[in-house]
Order: structure tokens, then sequence, then C-alpha cells
């Protein structure tokens, strides 16, 4: 019998704009052996569509605001505290 353990996350590319954000990337389905089944991109061109909830969205907006902080840090541009 094969059966779908999990969904394992591939690469994935955020984009973020005056639209708001744009996630596509692909992912696997695991067997319970830890096999991958099948592997599928989504939200690219005739791929599944993933509409991201208020805490994903909310989530992405702050990694790029850290990930901004750690570029300004690196650059010299913020206060040691």
């Amino acid at each position: 019998m094969i059966a779908i353990k999990d969904v394992k996350l591939g690469d994935i590319e955020i984009k973020v704009d005056s639209k708001g954000v744009e996630v596509t990337g692909a992912y696997s389905l695991m067997s319970i052996a830890d096999v991958v089944l099948a592997k599928q991109n989504f939200n690219g061109y005739g791929n599944i569509k993933i509409q991201l909830s208020i805490e994903t969205t909310a989530a992405v907006m702050k990694v790029r605001e850290l990930l901004a902080n750690d570029v300004k840090t690196v650059l010299g541009m913020t206060e040691d505290k």
C-alpha cells in the first residue's frame, strides 16, 4: 500500500510589490517510507494555486523586515545597542 505521509517544500520564490505577496515554488509528496511519490510546482502558470493566509503573509513581511535590518547592520547603517 502506498500512503502519503508528508508534503516537503522545495525551492520557493517570494516576490513582494505594490500588489502584495506572491509565492511560487515546488513541493513533493512523501511516502511513509520517505520516498518522493510526486513533485509539482505551485502558483506558476498551469500549476495548482495556493492562496496565502493572513498569517503567512504577515510572516513573509516580517522576514523581509528582519532581512532588511540585517543588511543595514552589515552596511553599518544601524546603531549598536
